[in-house]
């Protein structure tokens, strides 16, 4: 994904790259993930004046909503977006990614922030379960309790 978010911003050279995700990287238990991704990016030529860095989320949807909070309060005039992210990920992240945007920007009453396009890379043939963007959406509407109920319940639990 970070070779496809490169890309796009070669060919795109006015935009800016979101690095999501807070937690620790996988290798180097030091630095948030979205700091290990923009060091690779900053490494392979991107102008770190290009980067939103988004660090202290746990899930796709605190991606959402602590993204969306960076760019209403620093980055006021960006309306659209694209997501890239993996192929298994890419219908969740999009669904989500939509739906906290919509109900943030109606929330706050501010200017909506409109999901353009969206990239995935191959990571393999699966797609998330249909049931983690229902428990997803139930998170950003506030219900975490049913939300973790849905994740807990329902994918952790084999079926008899």
């Amino acid at each position: 994904r970070l070779k496809v978010a490169l890309d796009s911003a070669n060919k795109y050279p006015n935009t800016y790259v979101a690095c999501t995700g807070g937690g620790t990287a996988k290798n180097n238990s030091n630095v948030t993930e979205a700091d290990q991704m923009a060091q690779w990016l900053i490494d392979n030529g991107l102008n770190k004046d290009r980067l939103i860095i988004e660090n202290k989320s746990s899930s796709t949807v605190e991606n959402a909503k602590f993204t969306y909070n960076i760019l209403r309060k620093k980055y006021i005039d960006i309306d659209k977006i694209a997501i890239v992210t993996s192929d298994y990920h890419i219908e969740r992240g999009s669904l989500l990614y939509k739906a906290q945007l919509v109900l943030s920007a109606a929330k706050n009453n501010d200017k909506s922030i409109q999901i353009v396009s969206n990239a995935a890379y191959q990571a393999h043939k699966d797609s998330e379960p249909f049931l983690w963007q229902a428990g997803g959406l139930c998170e950003i509407l506030g219900d975490v309790k049913l939300a973790n109920k849905i994740y807990d319940e329902k994918y952790t639990k084999p079926k008899l």
